[in-house]
């Protein structure tokens, strides 16, 4: 009797190990090696933030042209669930490859960024990619816009002038030769003026005697010039005063060129 008693309890033990129920799924924090039925009840360490950013470029809109030397503004938005980190702005394609990485920081963020297309940049297409980066290294998508630099077109503009004024020595004096008299000259042109060329001459027989050569393109504005120009002139032996033009010619890099011309006085 007692040997039927032992076999039975050895049995029933010997299916309760077979039928033991635990978390079978050995990635789980309470993963039982012993269970040989999964009862549901596995649990997992924190994954912590898998949440991609979103990046977006607002502007410009896709296929919006640009001309060389003209300037690309890049509006772009990024959010994440948690915080932000940095965001990348790429531009590639053809001549111009560029790439720029800023820190951001919240939630929400916007940028801004000024790109200038460089006057070596080839005409056609080009691709703006934002992408960011949360303080998880979650990567969003990528948000794409596709520009456009078109060819260089003509510039038939010529510079528009004022009228040249001597702002040294001061009216009615006239201007003394073999001295550094001075002339303010105001100019504008559409793709800035390249060079201005001041000269004198005598209005008795139309000889040059002063000439002053400017390199306007060393100005903080080629585009909108306002500026003093030094010129002087070679003394006249035996004449007290004398009558003199004063000629200003504005000239851009196409070569159109405008010129204004006022009268003045000059002694020796």
């Amino acid at each position: 009797m007692k040997k039927v008693l032992f076999y039975l309890l050895s049995a029933t033990l010997v299916l309760s190990a077979c039928k033991k129920e635990g978390c079978t799924d050995a990635n789980a924090t309470n993963y039982d090696a012993d269970a040989k039925t999964d009862d549901g009840s596995c649990t997992y360490p924190d994954p912590g933030d898998t949440q991609k950013p979103v990046a977006t470029i607002e502007k410009p809109a896709n296929a919006t042209e640009y001309a060389k030397n003209d300037t690309v503004e890049v509006h772009m938005d990024f959010t994440d669930n948690v915080a932000l980190s940095t965001y990348t702005l790429k531009v590639s394609g053809g001549s111009w490859d560029q790439t720029l990485t800023e820190s951001i920081t919240g939630t929400s963020a916007h940028a801004h960024q000024k790109l200038v297309v460089s006057s070596t940049t080839a005409a056609g297409d080009y691709t703006l990619t934002a992408t960011a980066t949360d303080k998880a290294g979650n990567v969003s998508a990528e948000s794409t816009v596709t520009i456009k630099v078109t060819q260089d077109v003509a510039d038939n503009e010529k510079p528009v002038m004022q009228t040249p004024v001597v702002t040294w020595p001061l009216a009615p004096n006239p201007m003394e030769a073999s001295t550094p008299n001075k002339v303010r000259v105001q100019v504008t042109d559409n793709m800035g003026v390249a060079t201005i060329v001041t000269t004198l001459t005598l209005k008795s027989d139309g000889s040059e005697i002063g000439k002053t050569t400017t390199d306007a393109t060393k100005f903080s504005d080629p585009k909108n010039i306002n500026e003093e120009i030094t010129i002087q002139h070679s003394p006249q032996g035996g004449v007290a005063e004398y009558d003199m033009d004063l000629k200003v010619v504005c000239t851009d890099a196409a070569g159109n060129s405008s010129e204004e011309t006022i009268a003045v006085k000059g002694k020796f």
